[in-house]
C-alpha cells in the first residue's frame, strides 16, 4: 500500500511537471489522437501487434490514478509483456502512451511525440519502515523507442548497461537507479 502510495507520488510528479507550464488536461487534447496513434505505432514496433484488453482491476486502478476532472481514462492499442518476471502493459490514452506495471502499481504517461524520442521510465520503491530505515526495494520499468538496444543506468553511481527487449527495459537494485542515455543498436 505505501509503495502505491509512492507509486502514485511519482506519477504525479511525472505528469505534472512539464516544460511548457502545460497542464497534464492541455497536453492530452494538444495533438490529435489519430496523429499521436501513429507516431507512437511508427515509434514503438511493440504496439504494431494485436490490441489486448486492460484486465478490469488494472483499468479500474489506472482510471483511479490516471484520470481527473472530467478527463476519463480510455485506453487503446493496449499491450502486455512480461520483462524479467514483471508485468509490463503499454497503452495509447488519446494523444498519451502510457506504461504501467501490472500488479496495481505505478504508471507514467507522456505524449506520443516526446515518447518517441525520450522513450518513458517508471520508477518505484518501497519507503523507510522499522526494519529497513531507508527506501529500498527499487525498480525501474522503461519503454524505449525502436532502434535502441541498450540503456545506460547509474547505480551508487557506478554505470550498468542493461537490454531492451521489444522497446521495454526492467532494472532493480536496492539504491536509486538512474537512466543516464540510450544506446542505439550498432554502436
Amino acid at each position: 500500500m505505501i509503495q502505491q502510495f509512492f507509486s502514485l507520488l511519482l506519477v504525479a510528479l511525472t505528469l505534472g511537471a512539464h516544460p511548457s507550464g502545460a497542464s497534464l488536461e492541455e497536453r492530452r487534447v494538444r495533438a490529435s489522437p489519430t496523429v499521436a496513434y501513429q507516431t507512437a505505432r511508427d515509434a514503438f514496433g511493440l504496439l504494431r501487434g494485436q490490441a489486448e484488453d486492460l484486465p478490469r482491476h488494472l483499468q479500474s486502478h489506472l482510471a483511479k490514478i490516471l484520470s481527473s476532472g472530467t478527463y476519463r481514462l480510455t485506453p487503446r492499442a493496449v499491450q502486455h509483456r512480461r520483462i524479467a518476471g514483471q508485468s509490463a502493459w503499454v497503452f495509447l490514452d488519446r494523444n498519451m502512451i502510457c506504461l504501467s506495471q501490472g500488479h496495481g502499481g505505478g504508471a507514467a504517461c507522456s505524449t506520443a511525440g516526446n515518447a518517441a524520442k525520450a522513450g518513458i521510465s517508471l520508477g518505484v520503491f518501497s519507503p523507510p519502515n522499522r526494519r529497513y530505515p531507508k527506501p529500498h526495494d527499487f525498480s525501474l520499468l522503461g519503454l524505449a523507442p525502436d532502434g535502441i538496444s541498450r540503456v545506460v543506468i547509474a547505480i551508487g553511481g557506478r554505470a550498468h548497461t542493461i537490454p531492451v527487449k521489444t522497446n521495454l527495459y526492467t532494472a532493480s537494485a536496492e539504491q536509486p537507479i538512474i537512466v543516464r542515455r540510450y544506446v542505439r543498436e550498432g554502436h
